[in-house]
């Protein structure tokens, strides 16, 4: 490494820390530490070394390398870019250290000289520090501004790993806010942008949050939650972030304590909680420390539960005011089991009061449900009506799944304390269904509990005896002894008739269920919007609905094919089978199969129909809404060039040097590489001019031929040459008081290039065969995306001519220069091309878009419209494109699966790879011929029948009715 200059080595420290290599970091600064350093690269080197001990939680030691740098004399005098990496580092430790108002102060410092370097990335960087301190405090609103202004100009830099870093903090706002559809919606987004290898650090966060939010929404089985978890652990083993691997642990332990695992879950919390003592972990400790007090809480060790609640909040207070909202409820309620209903009371509402003042509406919601059972329990009726009424509409907005299961269970208690046992029992019977979906078997077990009090009320002792023994069921899986006593005592009060068991046998069927149709559509209904529920629920009234058969339901994952979703117990009976589709609208179809057919009644049809019903609100609420980035920037657009589409910096000031040639006559030379728009730029420079008028002549330079080029630029008359019958005025004269724009000027033949210089600076051309010149009046502009002055140097192109052209040369970015206006004209090619084949409906998903931003488009904006008319063309109306809709070259190679396991890489052979070559080409050569095959096969170099063979070959549909 000594060979290696400062500079290279800082480098290759920052490519290792960009992949998670603390070690290798730390080696080689080490080693450069003792090699004399200027002031400047002395700071350089102890800001990394810091990130890099960050990363390994070791941050007394990055504390003792940052300390000097806290006065402001230390490092007024250093570069700026390194200045601003120690605000950035200062800020990071201040964050670990709870002192947040000081990592505002340092990140709004590193963004200030980011600013004034004209540095995005870095902007990027500094806003996305000031989002987590404004989390961490308790402040979504700031926060989400923040990640949002780092998105944009990551987005304006194509920057895919930084943006998925902004659209994980937008997810962990969200989740903290209860916008559980919004945060795994900007988690896909990310992980559509990046893979383990881009960013194992990020990669395994990502991966981490998503099991978080899916168990929060309460929405995923455990077996679709642990492989995220999984795939978080691995990532962070791998590269040794003992930090966040202390954390997954602890997330592991609570997944696995909710379902009832809760030995195996021990284990876990308690290497977590060794992990996270050894690390200081605040965060892990706390999140661990609230999950083990629960567990002793159930199984009623009260005074370690009580301890342990005490040390989580004494860790966490003030530093995390999510996590510590957390904490508090489950303090308020230990109290309230353990009978201290005062201090329940104040701490509830004291978390309910904070947790609205910061946006935390799924804690909010949680402590005014809990305050609800205390009125309950206290016999105070009108209060909980109250308090029910005024948590609906808040409610509705979560969709979140556990709420809605303690609403019914809220909802059940007062009904059953006011004698409704019918409303009870279906209110208790469905919060059943809805802790069944989510696993949650300590609610579970209490809704059961509770339903079994209401059937004994109602004198249906059988069944109460059914749901008390499934309470027991999952009260022993957590070995919840104070709640097993409570089933031990209600059996000695309620016993059965002689012939009875009341050992604690798990049933074998549920209760039977009498219902009337208004319950029972009533029931479907308020399952909405969670689609798992509402299956559940169909299939359970179905069961009571129907006379004895076997009973399956079905859904169709695609055309002929399907997946069993329930079906009953026991042998399939003979007789003929009736088969009923149910199609709700934006759902996949399901199948009722009934043997023996039954007599189908109107109200098994309304049953049905409510269901659809439900269903179809599941989609709608599920759907992903979103504004397009075109309505988004809408008001941002500069309108100044008629014609064009644009909003970047580079363009503005594209903009502005043209205006300021309005009403002048100059020739002007637009410079750019191939599809960037160069001429809708001369159409808006002569839409500007005295001249917008007269007419607008574009003409490519690249079509001249050496023998013809002549003629067809300056004219000729009859019988100049052998083939002219007739007399042709040329396009110099065609364009007469208007504007030739000759695209392509590099192109120009060599023996045309003096004629075009004589009429640059005389205004006059000479027809072929014509005895005297033609003086006209026409302005010139040209393009080409060659470098004239190589064409000079080269010999192909007269300097003379090059001095002509460049008298006012206007560069025309690519589109990778000004990523912004990517959502712009993809929006505006996609309604273009939907009217144009008449395709309503058609949206770009926002993960598209995303993953448009971040290609470089080496063909500009052709190829982007391109894209959009293929993708037009292959799509149904009212089709959302999605991320596997786009052509190959734009998606990451490795994506996560749906089901959470990673797809690993594959090593193509060359026929696969031409394949897909092949197959890309045809798509966008059907697309541009409308699908008409006879157009397509030119464009390809192919026959009709030979593209006729590759479209068998590939299975390849034809988009439009063709030929």
């Amino acid at each position: 490494m000594s060979s290696l200059t400062v500079d290279e080595v800082i480098a290759q420290v920052q490519d290792a820390l960009r992949t998670a290599q603390a070690d290798v970091a730390i080696a080689q600064l080490t080693a450069l530490l003792q090699r004399p350093l200027s002031a400047a690269q002395l700071a350089h080197a102890h800001a990394l070394l810091a990130q890099a001990y960050e990363f390994q939680s070791r941050w007394d030691e990055a504390a003792q390398l940052l300390h000097p740098y806290e006065e402001r004399a230390r490092t007024a005098a250093l570069p700026a870019t390194v200045h601003q990496l120690l605000c950035l580092r200062l800020a990071s430790l201040r964050t670990e250290q709870g002192d947040l108002p000081a990592t505002i102060y340092f990140a709004r410092q590193a963004l200030q000289l980011a600013k004034l370097a004209e540095d995005g990335s870095a902007q990027g960087e500094a806003h996305q520090m000031l989002g987590k301190a404004y989390r961490l405090l308790g402040q979504p609103a700031f926060a989400r501004q923040h990640y949002q202004a780092a998105l944009n100009l990551h987005q304006a830099l194509g920057t895919r790993v930084l943006m998925a870093k902004s659209y994980f903090g937008l997810s962990v706002v969200a989740a903290g806010s209860g916008e559980y559809a919004l945060a795994r919606q900007s988690l896909q987004r990310a992980f559509n942008l990046i893979t383990a290898a881009d960013d194992p650090l990020l990669y395994g966060l990502l991966c981490s949050l998503q099991a978080s939010t899916l168990s929060l929404e309460e929405v995923a089985s455990l077996d679709e939650r642990l492989p995220w978890l999984a795939r978080a652990k691995a990532a962070f083993e791998t590269i040794g972030h003992r930090r966040f691997l202390a954390r997954t642990l602890g997330n592991w332990g609570d997944q696995l304590l909710r379902v009832g695992q809760w030995q195996e879950a021990q284990a876990l919390l308690q290497q977590s909680l060794a992990l996270g003592q050894e690390l200081q972990d605040r965060r892990s400790l706390a999140n661990v420390l609230e999950s083990l007090a629960e567990l002793h809480t159930l199984q009623g060790h009260d005074e370690i539960s009580r301890s342990y609640l005490a040390e989580a909040l004494a860790w966490v207070e003030g530093h995390d005011h999510f996590v510590e909202l957390q904490v508090r409820l489950a303090l308020a309620r230990w109290q309230w089991q353990q009978g201290q209903h005062a201090a329940a009371r104040v701490a509830f509402e004291q978390v309910s009061a904070l947790a609205s003042e910061t946006e935390a509406k799924q804690w909010q919601m949680t402590a005014q449900l809990f305050l609800a059972e205390m009125s309950l329990q206290e016999r105070q009726d009108t209060t909980v009506e109250e308090i029910l009424r005024s948590c609906q509409p808040a409610l509705e907005q979560l969709n979140n799944l556990g709420l809605v299961g303690h609403l019914r269970f809220v909802e059940g208690g007062l009904a059953l304390a006011r004698q409704e046992l019918s409303v009870a029992r279906e209110a208790l019977e469905q919060a059943c269904t809805v802790f069944g979906v989510s696993g949650r078997c300590w609610w579970l077990g209490r809704s059961n509990f509770r339903l079994a009090e209401v059937l004994a009320q109602a004198d249906q002792l059988p069944a109460a005896h059914e749901a008390m023994h499934r309470a027991a069921q999952e009260f022993q899986r957590l070995a919840a002894q104070p709640f097993l006593q409570q089933c031990e005592e209600w059996f000695r009060h309620h016993p059965l008739p002689p012939t009875g068991n009341t050992d604690f046998q798990p049933p074998t069927h549920n209760a039977p269920l009498v219902f009337t149709e208004t319950e029972g559509v009533g029931r479907l209904l308020r399952a909405a919007p969670f689609r798992d529920v509402v299956l559940h629920e169909l299939f359970a009234l179905l069961q009571a609905e129907l006379p004895p058969c076997h009973l399956t339901l079905s859904e169709y994952t695609e055309p002929g094919a399907l997946r069993l979703l329930f079906q009953s117990d026991g042998p399939l009976p003979p007789g003929e089978a009736c088969l009923l589709r149910l199609e709700p609208w934006r759902c996949p179809p399901l199948a009722l199969a009934m043997r023996p057919a039954p007599t189908l009644t109107p109200r098994l049809g309304n049953l049905l129909q409510a269901a659809q019903t439900a269903l179809e609100v599941c989609a709608a609420r599920e759907r992903e809404s979103f504004t397009t980035a075109s309505e988004q920037q809408a008001e941002h657009l500069d309108r100044r060039l008629p014609g064009l589409l644009y909003q970047s910096q580079a363009m503005r000031a594209l903009a502005a040097r043209i205006y300021q040639i309005q009403g002048n006559d100059i020739t002007v030379l637009l410079l750019g590489e191939t599809g960037t728009g160069k001429e809708l730029i001369a159409q808006a420079i002569h839409a500007l001019s005295e001249r917008r008028a007269h007419p607008f002549l574009p003409f490519n330079c690249a079509y001249l031929s050496s023998t013809l080029g002549e003629s067809q630029l300056f004219g000729h008359r009859k019988g100049a040459f052998t083939g002219a019958s007739q007399a042709s005025e040329g396009v110099i004269r065609a364009a007469e008081r208007g504007t030739l724009f000759l695209d392509e000027i590099g192109d120009l033949p060599w023996e045309v290039q003096p004629k075009l210089l004589r009429f640059l600076q005389s205004k006059e051309i000479h027809p072929l065969g014509a005895s005297q010149p033609v003086r006209v009046n026409v302005r010139l502009i040209a393009a080409t995306h060659h470098s004239l002055e190589d064409l000079v140097q080269q010999g192909k192109f007269r300097e003379d001519l090059h001095y002509r052209l460049n008298v006012l040369p206007l560069y025309v970015p690519p589109l990778r220069e000004r990523r912004e206006e990517i959502p712009l004209l993809a929006q505006h090619f996609l309604a273009d091309y939907s009217a144009a084949i008449n395709k309503p409906g058609v949206r770009i998903a926002p993960e598209a878009l995303d993953l448009l931003m971040v290609y470089d488009w080496p063909g500009n904006v052709r190829q982007l419209e391109n894209e959009v008319q293929r993708l037009v063309a292959l799509l149904p109306a009212g089709a959302l494109i999605r991320a596997a809709d786009l052509a190959n070259r734009l998606r990451p190679t490795v994506r996560p699966a749906a089901n959470g396991k990673a797809n690993s890489p594959v090593i193509r052979s060359l026929t696969e790879r031409v394949a897909e070559v092949e197959k890309t080409a045809i798509h966008e050569a059907l697309a541009q011929a409308g699908g008409n095959i006879t157009q397509a096969a030119p464009l390809l170099q192919l026959t009709r029948k030979g593209l006729q063979l590759k479209l068998k070959r590939y299975g390849i549909d034809i988009p439009l009715a063709g030929h």
